[in-house]
């Protein structure tokens, strides 16, 4: 059982990472330098509105493509039983929310 998590466990990076560094490659590719910039008159500047994107974005966008479908498969499952725990933590009646400013 100890080795099946080990490999588990590498597996799992390795995907995500292999998932991030492709998901780079193909937009270098097909976008090779691009970025886009405006000048804002009201700020004074130029502002970047499409540029590329750093390692750890992709790497994010990867970790949750991969997490997507076995967390939507749990919730089912987790729901009933963490509903109620988190309902005696924090009873509905005690919680409060700011109103709209206007």
């Amino acid at each position: 059982m100890k080795y099946a998590k080990v490999v588990l466990t590498i597996s799992m990076v390795v995907f995500l990472c292999a998932t991030a560094i492709s998901a780079a490659a193909a937009e270098r590719i097909t976008k090779k330098g691009y970025r886009y910039t405006v000048y804002n008159t009201t700020a004074k500047c130029q502002m970047v509105c499409k540029g590329e994107k750093p390692i750890l974005a992709y790497l994010e966008d990867g970790l949750a493509y991969a997490l997507d479908l076995p967390l939507a498969i749990l919730s089912p499952i987790t729901c009933p039983i963490v509903a109620p725990v988190l309902d005696r933590l924090d009873p509905v009646e005690a919680r409060t929310y700011r109103g709209a400013r206007y």
